[in-house]
C-alpha cells in the first residue's frame, strides 16, 4: 500500500508538471544496455550478466527557487550459466523536494522506496524492499557541479521472517561539463547495512565508485551516454564479491535546451543506485 501510494504520488508529479503554466518542467527518459562481470571472494569464478537499465524522471519548479522531482528506475540483470540461471530485477520511486539558487547551490532531500527480486531457474529466491531518505546538496562553479547524498537505509524481505537491516549510505559525484551538452562525471558511494538476525548483527559494507559521460546531439532532443562502475561487497569485512559494469544508452530530453541548463535550473538530481546486485542475494 505504501510503495503504490508512493508510485501515484510521483505520477501526479510528473502529471502536475506538464499541465501547469506557472514553471517550464523539465523531464526525460533514458534507457541503456551493458554487461556486468561479477567475481566472487577469492575464487576464480566469474559470471557474465546482460544488463538492462530504464529511467524516468521529471522536475517542476514551483518557485525560481523552490521545486521537487521524481524518478523512476527500472533494473534488469540476466545471467545464464552452465549450472543455472540467474535473473534479478528492481523497481525504485524516489521524490526530491529542493531549494536551489542557479548561480550558487541547491539543497533538498530525498524519499525513495523500492523492491527487488532474485530468480534462480525460474524459482523465485528473494523479494525485497528497501527505502532510503536523506538530504543532498549541490554546488555550482562555473562548468563544475558538485553534488552529495547522505542518510539512512533499510532493507526487509516481503515476506515473514527473522530478520531485517538498517544503516546508512553517502554518495559523491563531480560533474564537468566541456561544453553546455558535453558533460563528464566521476562518482563514488559507500553504504553501511547491519543485518540483524535474532540477537547477531552482520555487517554489510558496499563500495562503488564509477566515471560517465553524456553528450547531445546538437538541435536534438536526443543524447547518448555511457558508463563505467566498479562495485565491493563484504560481509563482515570479508569481501564477498566484485562487479565491473559497463553500460551505453540513449536519452531522450524533453525540457531544458542543454545538459548544463538541465544541471543548473532542471532534473538535476539522481536515485540512489550503487550499481550492484542485491546484498542479500549472497544469503
Amino acid at each position: 500500500m505504501k510503495k503504490s501510494f508512493f508510485l501515484a504520488a510521483l505520477t501526479a508529479l510528473f502529471s502536475v508538471g506538464t499541465s501547469a503554466a506557472v514553471a517550464d518542467p523539465d523531464a526525460f527518459v533514458s534507457a541503456s544496455v551493458g554487461n556486468m562481470s561479477v567475481e566472487f571472494g577469492q575464487s576464480d569464478e566469474r559470471n557474465e550478466h546482460l544488463s538492462l537499465r530504464g529511467r524516468v524522471t521529471g522536475a517542476y519548479n514551483f518557485t525560481p527557487a523552490l521545486g521537487a522531482q521524481g524518478d523512476l528506475l527500472l533494473r534488469m540483470d540476466s545471467h545464464e550459466g552452465a549450472a543455472f540461471a540467474f535473473d534479478f530485477s528492481a523497481i525504485d520511486g524516489a521524490l526530491h523536494l529542493f531549494y536551489r539558487e542557479p548561480e550558487n547551490f541547491l539543497l533538498g532531500g530525498i524519499v525513495q522506496l523500492g523492491n527487488s527480486k532474485s530468480l534462480i531457474d525460474g524459482d523465485e529466491l528473494w523479494s525485497l524492499n528497501r527505502s532510503y531518505v536523506g538530504a543532498e546538496a549541490q554546488a555550482f562553479f562555473d562548468q563544475i557541479t558538485l553534488y552529495g547524498q547522505l542518510g539512512f537505509e533499510t532493507l526487509s524481505p516481503d515476506y515473514d521472517a527473522l530478520w531485517d537491516a538498517d544503516g546508512w549510505f553517502i554518495t559523491g559525484e563531480v560533474r564537468h561539463f566541456l561544453t553546455p551538452d558535453f558533460k563528464l562525471e566521476a562518482h563514488a558511494g559507500l553504504s553501511e547495512l547491519d543485518l540483524n538476525v535474532d540477537d547477531n548483527a552482520i555487517a554489510l559494507t558496499t563500495r562503488n565508485i564509477g566515471v560517465g559521460a553524456e553528450y547531445k546531439f546538437e538541435n536534438l532532443p536526443i543524447s547518448m551516454f555511457g558508463s563505467y562502475d566498479y562495485g565491493q561487497t563484504s560481509i563482515d569485512g570479508d569481501v564477498a564479491f566484485d562487479s565491473h559494469r559497463v553500460m551505453a544508452g540513449l536519452k531522450l530530453n524533453l525540457g531544458e535546451d542543454s545538459l548544463q541548463d538541465r544541471d543548473r535550473t532542471g532534473a538535476s538530481l539522481k536515485p540512489v543506485d550503487f550499481n550492484s546486485l542485491d546484498r542479500i542475494t549472497l544469503f
